[in-house]
């Protein structure tokens, strides 16, 4: 039994405050606050005051809290307060603590649906969305870019079954699924993230890859969706016990299904089907795999030393990606020794400039030094395939370059986002949606995004 249900912003102010038992907590939310604080945010997701336990998520900036007197297990209220995030998310739009205060309405009948009298009920969208009758407050301009795109899109991809667009989204506004304007719908963001550390000699010290699949769906009625991935998908552990028919074999080491969905399916012929779909966002596939990934992009440089009081890094990148993919943000940051004094850079088009951020003329490539961190930045413009970006970065030191100054240069850190490219080589052979009885076949509007992220992407010097 939940006894109090809040929602704080990060400075501790209370957007939505729910009491469901009066327990003798005066002031539970400052009570929270209170003790977040005293901690420096060192106190961990579940603590006890007074015979109460805390549990909290921080999301977006937010905090959900939940307030019990029982020992429930912690996972599981997390998992109610995630769920908590994504019904908002799914019904008001992107959660932010601006759009809580617009829509505290419709944010306070979905908290009744949830709980009733402290017991949870329900966290499916499709079972709340019938006893919601409050009207969203979303910004007109967001909704006439989002019924202006999908008017365009459908009109020119209304003969494909599916297909990959970067602006599917109207440049990532989030679509609330009380929209009138999106209807018959399906979106599919196939996401990979990377985390591969490279040694001094360009060899791979560690990679793996966390890939999700999430499904957006503004479908009327109750459907069914059947994805079927193009290549042989094993299991680890598996591979002897499954037969193989040649084609690319791709070894995922762990996976996790939506709720709703056949795991036996994804085993036997890697298929996934997902019954009764709900609206708004679900996550269907979530894997991570260590063997065989591609490798986007390679970072190589060298240290030259100058003097004993200068030296310069020259730092090239390399596209490993296809012709379909392009590098659409990055940016590279390279840790400097603490006796940096100044640091210049040459671009290509741009003089050197001592400790300021300089700017490429006719590009949109930039470069900055961070004296506090002591770091170097450089953000290239986007490139595609067989496209080499250069800089030159030269640091000036107040001390001799020893061997131990040598050790604090690097190492360099990616961060980037690489569209129409997955680490993994997976691929969805095909989509299908049925109704609920498997009688008749839906034809939506079906839109498939690719992407690439990077979750840790270093390079050692």
């Amino acid at each position: 039994m939940i006894t109090h249900f809040f929602i704080l912003n990060f400075k501790g102010d209370s957007l939505f405050y729910k009491e469901f038992r009066d327990k003798g907590i005066p002031t539970p939310s400052v009570t929270f606050w209170h003790e977040l604080q005293s901690t420096n945010h060192q106190c961990g997701p579940c603590f006890n005051i007074d015979g109460f336990n805390y549990i909290y998520v921080n999301k977006n900036d937010l905090y959900y809290v939940i307030i019990t007197p029982h020992n429930l297990s912690p996972l599981y209220i997390m998992q109610i307060l995630l769920d908590i995030d994504s019904l908002i998310d799914n019904f008001c739009g992107e959660v932010s603590e601006t759009k809580i205060r617009d829509n505290f309405s419709a944010v306070m009948e979905i908290i009744d649906e949830v709980f009733d009298y402290g017991h949870v009920q329900t966290t499916q969208t499709d079972d709340i969305k019938p006893f919601l009758k409050s009207e969203v407050n979303a910004p007109k301009t967001s909704l006439e870019a989002i019924s202006n795109k999908l008017s365009q899109l459908q009109t020119r991809l209304s003969s494909l079954r599916a297909t990959t667009d970067e602006r599917g989204r109207a440049g990532g506004s989030k679509r609330s699924i009380q929209d009138s304007t999106v209807t018959n719908c399906i979106y599919l963001d196939s996401d990979e993230t990377i985390h591969t550390t490279f040694s001094k000699d360009h060899t791979i010290v560690s990679s793996d890859v966390i890939g999700t699949i999430n499904l957006c769906s503004f479908l009327t009625g109750n459907v069914d969706v059947t994805l079927n991935f193009s290549d042989t998908i094993i299991l680890k552990g598996n591979q002897q016990q499954k037969k193989y028919y040649g084609g690319k074999q791709i070894i995922f080491d762990s996976v996790a299904f939506h709720s709703h969905a056949n795991p036996a399916l994804f085993d036997r012929d890697a298929t996934i089907a997902v019954k009764s779909v709900p609206s708004g966002d679900s996550e269907v596939l979530r894997y991570r795999m260590t063997e065989k990934i591609r490798q986007p992009l390679s970072c190589h440089a060298f240290v030259k030393e100058i003097n004993p009081l200068r030296f310069e890094v020259h730092i090239r990148l390399m596209s490993l990606f296809g012709q379909d993919a392009f590098c659409k943000t990055l940016q590279l940051s390279l840790c400097l020794p603490q006796c940096t004094t100044t640091v210049s850079f040459s671009l290509k088009d741009a003089p050197p400039v001592d400790n300021l951020t300089i700017q490429s003329t006719e590009t949109k490539e930039s470069a900055e030094y961070r004296p506090a961190e002591k770091i170097a930045v450089w953000v290239p413009e986007p490139f595609g395939v067989n496209e080499e970006p250069k800089i030159t970065i030269f640091v000036d030191l107040n001390e001799p370059l020893t061997p131990l100054t040598r050790r604090q240069i690097g190492p360099i850190n990616l961060d980037f986002q690489i569209p129409n490219f997955l680490p993994s080589s997976t691929s969805i052979h095909f989509t299908s949606v049925n109704d609920g009885n498997m009688r008749s076949n839906i034809q939506p509007t079906k839109f498939l995004r690719k992407r690439c992220l990077s979750g840790s992407y270093v390079v050692r010097l």
